[in-house]
């Protein structure tokens, strides 16, 4: 499942807040560029196949649709 965001605007208190709720959604959270199924780097498509030859339960966040969890990513 591809998780998308809503544009955020706030404290970093927020960005906080917003970042744990997204790395709770699953027990594996992938922040990466792009979508599983059309992966826009070959890290993430990387990482997508391990994650899936593995079986593992994950979701995906695409950074490039969110600069502010892209950036709070990085300080998180």
């Amino acid at each position: 499942m591809n998780l998308q965001s809503a544009p955020a605007n706030g404290s970093s208190n927020d960005l906080s807040s917003r970042l744990h709720s997204l790395i709770n959604k699953a027990p594996v959270m992938l922040f990466m560029k792009g979508s599983p199924e059309e992966p826009r780097c070959g890290f993430s498509r990387q990482i997508v196949s391990i994650l899936r030859s593995n079986n593992a339960k994950f979701e995906t966040f695409d950074i490039l649709q969110d600069e502010v969890v892209r950036q709070g990513s990085f300080e998180f």
